[in-house]
């Protein structure tokens, strides 16, 4: 019996549209804050699968924020955002778990690989801000902003382009 498959969006669709509004965030930044100086990840960003290889081997860990600002305010040394895109549901409903993102890869050796990626992404965020970062999950463009402008002391009702 033939079943009809259900169409879902597939990966980098989905990868595509949380880059669009991180790329739109770092020019809100270069654009309102000339002065901060930022670095995102490109690693998902149209490398060949040995490109991507090596990316990760210049990394000390998985679960590196997308977005690194180097920037001292607040008493912090700088802020590191994991973006995510709009809508996306980090916790469950009771607000405080972590939802389960379970990713499985073969290696270049063919060693099966499995894990949590939102909890390596959440370790590393704790970590991060135990050692003097302003460290967060960022959802969508607005949540970015908001934690930035806050981060930056941006007064609420200051003329920012939004």
């Amino acid at each position: 019996m033939l079943v009809a498959n259900k169409r879902r969006t597939p990966p980098v669709h989905r990868r595509q549209l949380e880059e669009s509004e991180q790329q739109k965030f770092v020019n809100w930044i270069r654009r309102e804050f000339p002065h901060v100086v930022v670095f995102c990840d490109v690693i998902g960003e149209d490398l060949t699968d040995t490109g991507r290889m090596r990316a990760y081997s210049m990394r000390s860990r998985r679960g590196i924020p997308d977005v690194i600002i180097d920037f001292p305010s607040r008493g912090y040394h700088g802020a590191r955002f994991e973006f995510k895109k709009t809508g996306t549901a980090i916790y469950k409903q009771d607000g405080v778990t972590l939802r389960k993102q379970s990713y499985r890869y073969r290696d270049r050796k063919g060693r099966m690989h499995t894990g949590d990626h939102l909890a390596e992404q959440a370790a590393t965020l704790t970590e991060l801000n135990k050692h003097g970062y302003f460290a967060r999950f960022a959802v969508g463009l607005d949540n970015a902003k908001r934690l930035f402008n806050w981060y930056m002391e941006v007064p609420e009702n200051a003329e920012l382009e939004f």
